[in-house]
């Protein structure tokens, strides 16, 4: 119905084009928001790695874990 509707104000095939370009473009932008989420996704995700591996304290903390893990496995 609406597609009718502005075929007849604009005319037939000048009607059709501005839908078929107002698609596209529309099409296009959800496209690019999309990806753009997707990006930021894995540059959070990313960051997060890379802050957790790279920071000394997380592997200090991690090695006295172990160690406690395994000293109270041998007093069993």
């Amino acid at each position: 119905m609406c597609l009718r509707a502005i075929t007849e104000i604009f005319g037939g095939a000048l009607g059709l084009f501005l839908i078929v370009v107002l698609g596209v473009v529309v099409l296009m932008v959800i496209g690019v928001l999309i990806f753009d989420l997707i990006m930021v996704i894995l540059a959070v995700i990313t960051w997060i790695v890379v802050y957790v591996l790279c920071n000394p304290l997380f592997w200090i903390l991690l090695l006295i874990t172990l160690v406690v893990l395994i000293l109270a496995q041998k007093n069993n």
